[in-house]
């Protein structure tokens, strides 16, 4: 769904597409909650992931267009301290409906889409770029950019694909490979509460300190960080250690998030930003995809330590692919939204 809600709000602009891709989705997970047989369901949670990556795009470029031009990495740090903190308190309340009335939740998750729709119709502006509503002839016409904002941008996109296929593993093999060393793993849940905490503490003061330093740097720094977590993981032999780990991996987190899009609206020519969200952001979406099944494969060839001894070593090429090279590493000027 990324590429063509990245044309789609390109040619008619990011709110009617994130509108559009919000009811979608509220329709299709009620629809799922109906389904009286596996492939209906399947159908429709299809489609519900079809809108909900479809408007990503549209909702990405919404934001850098809304921010000014300087704070558009602020802005993308407070969208992740509100996904996560969404995420923290999310399967709190699932539980809580789901204990009263399985289907229920569903209606639930579709009345929170639509509640989304109805406060960006509502409430937000339809700013458009200069340049919006251009056709573009093809994919390649749509990602043309001069050689070294190019080399810049697939660069950056990459990363993004590496760094996912390493974090994917935290949701992945982790349980898995808990679940092997240890009789009870109760207490996974709460490394991903202090996965929240974190974020919610640390997101804005982390980002307002990094900002004036190039985000090539800081992004590459965020995947070396990554790639401790996982030689921690490797190493640790009692539960407190995978807490370390998962410090030391959501503190990269807390740096990497902001810092991919701000780079895409930076780089992206007039009219085409969020084509440029849809492309670099479904190399990460490809990334989250190949990851489980990837460390999954590992784990049964290689055993735990080539598990995350590998992980640590795909991070550490995220870290080499996304560092700045000198003056061409620096941050992309920033042009106003219009």
């Amino acid at each position: 769904g990324r590429l063509p809600g990245g044309y789609l709000a390109d040619r008619l602009g990011f709110k009617p597409v994130a509108v559009a891709g919000l009811l979608g989705a509220g329709v299709a997970v009620v629809a799922a909650g109906l389904a009286a047989s596996v492939p209906a369901f399947v159908v429709a949670y299809t489609f519900q992931a079809l809108f909900v990556w479809g408007s990503f795009p549209a909702l990405v470029h919404g934001a850098a267009l809304l921010a000014p031009p300087g704070r558009r990495e602020e802005a993308f740090s407070y969208l992740n301290l509100a996904s996560n903190a969404g995420f923290a308190l999310g399967p709190m309340a699932g539980a809580l409906v789901v204990g009263h009335h399985f289907r229920l939740i569903f209606w639930v998750d579709g009345c929170t889409f639509l509640l989304f729709a109805a406060i960006l119709a509502l409430a937000v502006p339809a700013l458009r770029e200069e340049g919006a509503g251009r056709p573009v002839a093809s994919l390649r016409g749509a990602l043309a950019l001069p050689p070294p904002a190019a080399t810049r941008f697939w660069r950056v996109a990459l990363g993004g694909l590496l760094t996912s296929m390493v974090y994917s593993q935290l949701g992945s093999t982790l349980p898995a490979e808990l679940g092997r060393r240890y009789a009870s793993v109760g207490w996974y849940g709460f490394l991903w509460t202090l996965n929240g905490a974190m974020i919610a503490l640390l997101q804005m003061p982390v980002s307002r300190a990094g900002q004036g330093v190039d985000r090539r740097l800081r992004m590459s720094l965020a995947a070396l960080a990554y790639a401790l977590g996982m030689v921690v993981i490797w190493a640790a032999r009692a539960p407190w250690l995978y807490f370390v780990a998962f410090a030391v991996i959501t503190l990269g987190e807390i740096v990497y998030s902001p810092l991919p899009p701000t780079e895409f609206a930076a780089l992206a020519p007039p009219g085409q930003g969020a084509r440029y969200q849809a492309a670099g952001n479904l190399l990460a979406g490809a990334g989250s995809a190949l990851g489980p099944a990837a460390g999954g494969a590992l784990l049964t060839l290689a055993g735990p330590s080539g598990l995350w001894l590998g992980a640590a070593a795909l991070a550490v090429a995220a870290a080499a692919v996304l560092r700045p090279e000198g003056g061409a590493g620096r941050a992309a000027e920033e042009k106003p939204a219009l």
